[in-house]
C-alpha cells in the first residue's frame, strides 16, 4: 500500500521483536512537593491545610466520565466535611459541568482551573488524584504525572490505568462507570 509502506514489514515481525514503549514523565520535574510548595499551591487556590483535595486532570469530554467522578464525590461529601475538589482541563463539556455543579452543594467545594500551561502546581495542591474514563483511554500521562508528584490514585479500569496504578499500593482501580466503587476507592 502506498499509504502504509511498512505494512509488509510489520506483518513479518514476530512477538520477540516487538517492544512496548510506554509514555514517560520527567521525574526530575514531576516530584512530590516540599511542605512550602504544597502550602503555597493550596493557598493560591484557596484550600486550607486540613482540606482533603481530590483532583482530576482531564479534558471535559464525554469519555472522561466526569459525571461518575462527581457522583462519587457527592456520595462521600456529607461524611467528609473537609472535602474539596480541583478540576484541571478544558473542553466542550466544561461549561456544562460548571453550570451543573453551581446548583448543588458540591459546587461550593469545587475549583475549576480550566486549561493550564503548567499542571504541576495544581498537582501539588491535591491529596488524591482520580481519572474515571469509561472508554477511550491509553496509557495516561495525567496518571503517571500525578503518581510522580506523589499522589495516590483512584482510576477506572480502562486502557493502561491498571498497568500504572498498583491496586492497594499506589492507589485503587475500580470498574468503569461505578460511582459507588469510585467513592469506596
Amino acid at each position: 500500500s502506498t499509504l502504509f509502506p511498512y505494512t509488509t514489514l510489520f506483518r513479518s515481525l514476530d512477538g520477540a521483536q516487538i517492544r512496548i514503549i510506554y509514555n514517560g514523565v520527567d521525574t526530575s520535574r514531576f516530584v512530590p512537593p516540599t511542605a512550602i510548595q504544597r502550602q503555597q499551591a493550596r493557598e493560591r487556590l484557596g484550600f486550607a491545610a486540613d482540606d482533603l483535595v481530590v483532583g482530576m486532570v482531564a479534558g471535559f469530554r464525554p469519555e472522561k466520565n466526569h459525571d461518575v467522578f462527581f457522583a462519587a464525590l457527592g456520595a462521600v461529601a456529607a461524611a467528609v466535611p473537609q472535602l474539596k475538589v480541583l478540576l484541571v482541563g478544558g473542553g466542550p463539556l466544561l461549561e456544562h459541568y460548571r453550570a451543573q455543579l453551581a446548583t448543588v452543594e458540591l459546587g461550593a467545594r469545587t475549583r475549576f482551573a480550566g486549561d493550564v500551561t503548567d499542571v504541576l502546581p495544581y498537582l501539588w495542591a491535591m491529596d488524591i488524584g482520580c481519572l474515571t474514563p469509561g472508554s477511550n483511554e491509553g496509557f495516561s500521562n495525567a496518571v503517571i504525572e500525578q503518581m510522580a508528584a506523589g499522589l495516590p490514585l483512584v482510576v477506572s479500569d480502562i486502557g493502561g490505568n491498571a498497568e500504572a496504578v498498583e491496586e492497594g499500593s499506589s492507589g485503587f482501580v475500580v470498574a468503569p462507570g461505578e460511582p459507588a466503587l469510585t467513592a469506596a476507592g
